[in-house]
């Protein structure tokens, strides 16, 4: 049994969870996965070509494209800017 008051115990409950921002990264997760996707299929299609098919050419055109879809994706994700102020702005006092 705890000797802390009751209004003690509950001052140091955490606040409930900030479900936008976790619903705003699971987003930014299913962005970065649909490009990473997409940049593999452009990458084993490059492969295929330089290994198998024998066209260097078409293999490098593929390993382009795939390099740009990949930075792409990096690049248009949403920025995390945003939350990190909110977090900032909503962290407590402590004095």
């Amino acid at each position: 049994m705890s000797t802390e008051s009751p209004s003690v115990q509950l001052s140091e409950i955490p606040p409930a969870m900030d479900y936008a921002s976790h619903l705003r990264q699971f987003h930014r997760f299913l962005h970065l996965v649909k490009w990473f996707i997409i940049h593999m299929v452009f990458l084993l299609a490059a492969l295929y070509f330089f290994l198998i098919g024998g066209q260097p050419i078409i293999g490098a055109v593929l390993l382009a494209i795939a390099v740009g879809a990949l930075g792409y994706g990096i690049l248009s994700t949403p920025q995390i800017a945003r939350d990190i102020g909110r977090a900032l702005e909503n962290k407590p006092e402590t004095s």
